[in-house]
């Protein structure tokens, strides 16, 4: 096969189909590069990450193959550039990253070091009590070099994460969390233990870290909306935490328009909003996840509005009577843009691992 552009797509496509790339080389003409691949069947699938498939798969002592690296690194790198003037910093980064491993490969990092330094940013003691966060499998790998992240760790990431080859899968929700009187062979714990594949999960931890999945929240309101002054802790949890924020908006602006800038901030297919979409708000609390029962909370604090998730019928029905805008964008959705984060930071401390958001980390109802 002999691409004449985009090779990363038909390096992944070609895993998609059960074919393996069993050699690639880098042919040159004048100044082009041209790449050329072989590729057989595979009996074993599996998938190829982003990074594998930028990557490639080149002889390291091939010195054209090297001069290809050489300048798809570079072309990466102008990639990031124009990520970096529009204000993407996040993707910015996550390409020049990518452009560290065409040149250096994938690495390999102890497991503990990459866990103790989630805990640093998200420290596992200040989860709540009722929590259960933390490294709650762990691998038959004492190293990784490949990590997937996921909101949730459904048997549909772990086989994701099996074909990907990660030794370790990081979630926001527990993979564990009632105690188990019996593991059928469908559930994700017993998939996990028989990939050989831990599992870290970051619950209230995260919810409640500075840089956490409510900060992520204020930072993008924050892109959207000028506020004014500093925000204020939303629930305050003692020994400096807090389960949320509230922000005062220089210019209110009536619920529907919040509601369309929440839809665009979590990527949500709808917002669901209390009957006074028109009324104007300026102080406004927000909590990710489940947070409807704060409601008589936002109240208190003297907000017009609240944003979050999960809301139930009688707290629709007290928004209405208390006359507080709410807006429920969904769990999936005010959590899951965490992890976007998440990959920020591990690639700044380890830029040589492999680090995949999962695809399979999606929205788990359907809407008809």
């Amino acid at each position: 096969l002999q691409p004449m552009t985009k090779p990363e797509i038909l390096r992944r496509k070609l895993y998609e189909h059960n074919l393996e790339i069993t050699g690639e080389y880098v042919a040159e003409e004048g100044d082009k590069l041209y790449v050329i691949m072989t590729a057989e069947y595979c009996p074993f699938p599996r998938r190829l990450t982003e990074a594998e498939s930028v990557c490639g798969f080149f002889d390291d002592e091939d010195k054209t193959a090297n001069k290809y690296r050489a300048r798809e690194a570079e072309r990466l790198e102008k990639v990031a550039d124009s990520l970096e003037k529009a204000g993407r910093n996040s993707d910015a980064q996550h390409y020049r990253v990518l452009a560290q491993k065409v040149i250096n490969g994938i690495g390999v990092e102890n497991t503990c070091d990459v866990i103790e330094y989630l805990n640093e940013l998200y420290p596992f003691a200040a989860q709540e009590k009722w929590d259960n966060s933390g490294y709650l499998v762990e691998s038959s790998e004492q190293e990784c070099s490949r990590i997937l992240l996921s909101l949730d760790i459904t048997s549909e990431a772990v086989d994701e994460a099996d074909l990907k080859c990660a030794e370790l899968i990081i979630s926001h929700h527990p993979v564990i969390f009632e105690p188990r009187k019996r593991i059928k062979c469908s559930d994700p714990v017993y998939k996990l233990i028989a990939s050989g594949i831990g599992a870290v999960c970051m619950h209230t931890n995260l919810d409640i870290a500075e840089g956490g999945t409510n900060g992520v929240i204020l930072r993008k309101l924050s892109s959207k909306l000028r506020i004014c002054g500093e925000p204020e802790p939303f629930e305050e949890l003692g020994g400096g935490n807090s389960l949320g924020w509230i922000v005062t908006l220089n210019e209110a602006v009536n619920a529907r328009k919040l509601a369309e800038v929440c839809k665009e901030i979590f990527g949500c297919e709808y917002v669901r909003t209390s009957h006074i979409s028109k009324k104007l708000v300026s102080k406004i609390a927000f909590c990710s996840g489940s947070g409807g029962s704060m409601l008589g909370l936002a109240g208190e604090k003297g907000c017009d509005a609240l944003i979050t998730g999960d809301v139930k019928h009688d707290v629709w029905i007290d928004a209405n009577n208390y006359d507080i805008a709410l807006l429920d964008c969904g769990h999936f959705h005010t959590e899951n843009i965490v992890l976007e984060e998440l990959r920020r930071v591990l690639e700044e401390k380890f830029p040589l691992l492999d680090i995949e958001i999962a695809e399979t980390s999606v929205d788990p109802c359907d809407y008809v």
